[in-house]
């Protein structure tokens, strides 16, 4: 079937990736596959670890398997996570890649209590049976698979997860990639491999499965680094994950902290990533209003994954728990992914939001209120040494743009002979003005400290 399927271009914006689960080669092959579908120019894609063949068999005459994820341990998908996001960072930032953990999403419905409901976002096939790939399959647009899966393999998979008449009639276009050829490639991307263990007071745990796991964090604008941490989260979760995001009272001290999200914005991309990534699991995302959210509030919590950067906070936790006799929660730190593309010296070096937010000056975020007048005024504003008199500089000379500094205009107001100064004055007293006349500003400027009502007269 797939043969007379087979695309040279695919145009998608939702792709579907096979991958073989196979260790071989394994970062060099999600290069290769990361590189395919960059040219197919998808927007999101939904990668799936597909169980690895055994190549002693015969692949003509072996049946299909009805679980294609392989039965890989917490430790190996915690690797493949970070190295296919490491990837996807430096090769496709642009795609919003999400990876479909079936075999542990099955996992966690036998773990679920008898009366837990299940979540919204679950569906059921023909016969009734969960099938956490419903979702995101539903409307897939593209289908790239490795070479090295059979391909009665990939079409029971995709018969089974995708609408089967839309596949079976070729309406879904397919590509295979011969991901081989990065065997070859000794130029590859550096890898971010994370190797941390989860601890307790500094003790490794070899646990690595738990009931409920919490996390927290901003989620501005979901980037690749927010994903590993709620990746680690669901690999290690087979019930609750909880997730606290910061509301707005706790984000006035970040960086360009008016181009942050919405609250509600950045709770409901989370919630979309969880259904994708882990339907199975109950997942309760909530805002939070201090650095602990109910971490602190829930003695049933097995375990808290935190980044380096936010692992003190973890420890605080702890001890707020003991005072309340709760049990101590288990630690699993990541590491802080490496940013490889900065656009300027002013970016992080980790992947962060900031450096987001940053890119997104002097875009237009959102459509005037009202139609332009004309002229078309434009109010510039800032602190002291924001930038002012520098963007002044280039509208004007590169886009030949008037500007109007009403610093200078201010000044001009209050020279010396004006009724402006004499108001003045009147108001503050002569010590304010200097030998020749005019205001000392930083005399002024110390009078408005001290008698700020005095301001409203003028």
């Amino acid at each position: 079937m797939l043969s007379r399927q087979i695309m040279s271009s695919v145009v998608g914006s939702r792709g579907l990736l096979l991958m073989s689960s196979k260790r071989t080669q394994f970062a060099a092959r999600a290069r290769q596959c990361l590189l395919s579908v960059k040219q197919e120019k998808c927007d999101t894609l939904y990668i799936y670890f597909m169980k690895e063949h055994d190549s002693s068999s015969d692949p003509i005459k072996s049946k299909p398997t009805s679980t294609y994820q392989h039965e890989m341990t917490t430790s190996v998908l915690s690797h493949y996570t970070s190295l296919v996001y490491s990837q996807a960072s430096a090769i496709c930032p642009s795609i919003d890649v999400r990876l479909l953990l079936k075999h542990r999403e099955l996992t966690s419905l036998r773990t679920l209590p008898s009366n837990a409901p299940l979540p919204s976002s679950s569906h059921s096939n023909s016969n009734g049976i969960e099938n956490p790939m419903c979702r995101p399959l539903s409307s897939i647009e593209c289908i790239l698979a490795e070479s090295c899966i059979p391909r009665q393999e990939v079409d029971h998979f995709l018969e089974t997860n995708i609408l089967r008449s839309h596949y079976q009639a070729g309406e879904i276009p397919f590509k295979v990639i011969d991901s081989e050829v990065a065997l070859a490639d000794n130029h590859d991307v550096k890898i971010h491999v994370d190797q941390t263990q989860d601890s307790i007071n500094g003790l490794e745990i070899k646990k690595d499965e738990y009931r409920v796991v919490v996390l927290g964090g901003t989620f501005d604008r979901l980037h690749n680094g927010h994903k590993v941490l709620l990746m680690e989260s669901v690999i290690r979760c087979t019930s609750e994950i909880i997730i606290g995001v910061t509301d707005d009272t706790m984000i006035q001290k970040k960086s360009l902290c008016d181009l942050i999200q919405p609250t509600a914005l950045r709770i409901a991309n989370v919630v979309d990533f969880l259904r994708d990534v882990a339907p199975s699991l109950i997942h309760r995302v909530v805002p939070i209003h201090d650095a602990f959210g109910p971490a602190i509030l829930e003695d049933n919590i097995d375990l808290i994954v935190v980044s380096e950067e936010t692992s003190q906070g973890a420890k605080r936790i702890n001890e707020i728990r003991a005072e309340k006799n709760f049990h101590p929660l288990l630690v699993h730190t990541i590491q802080l992914f490496p940013e490889v593309s900065k656009e300027s010296e002013h970016e992080e070096d980790k992947i962060s939001s900031s450096s987001k937010r940053l890119r997104l000056l002097g875009q237009r975020l959102k459509l005037a209120m009202k139609p332009p007048s004309k002229p078309y005024i434009i109010g510039l504003t800032g602190g002291i040494a924001s930038g002012k008199s520098n963007i002044c500089k280039y509208l004007e000379e590169v886009h030949e743009i008037s500007t109007i500094d009403c610093d200078k205009l201010g000044h001009e107001a209050y020279k010396p002979n004006t009724p402006c100064l004499e108001q003045i004055v009147s108001i503050f007293g002569s010590d304010i003005l200097n030998s020749d006349g005019g205001i000392e500003r930083r005399s002024l400027g110390s009078l408005f400290v001290k008698y700020e009502n005095k301001i409203f007269d003028l």
